[in-house]
């Protein structure tokens, strides 16, 4: 990601895991936006914190086959 870091205006991270909040804040001080798509109740709270949230089982009609 950060070798691409010229080459997007925002980052999607389809991730809850905790693991990645030292990622997103590396991004962020590039001025960069951070999304966060999830389920409720599989998202950290460090991410939470970190990005703007999108519970992915609010996009079900939208992205299932």
């Amino acid at each position: 990601v950060l070798g691409n870091i010229n080459n997007f205006d925002t980052l999607i991270l389809m991730s809850g895991d905790s693991d990645f909040a030292a990622l997103l804040d590396t991004v962020k001080v590039q001025k960069k936006r951070v999304i966060v798509m999830s389920t409720k109740g599989h998202i950290s709270k460090e991410l939470l914190d970190r990005a703007k949230y999108i519970n992915l089982k609010k996009l079900k009609d939208q992205i299932a086959l």
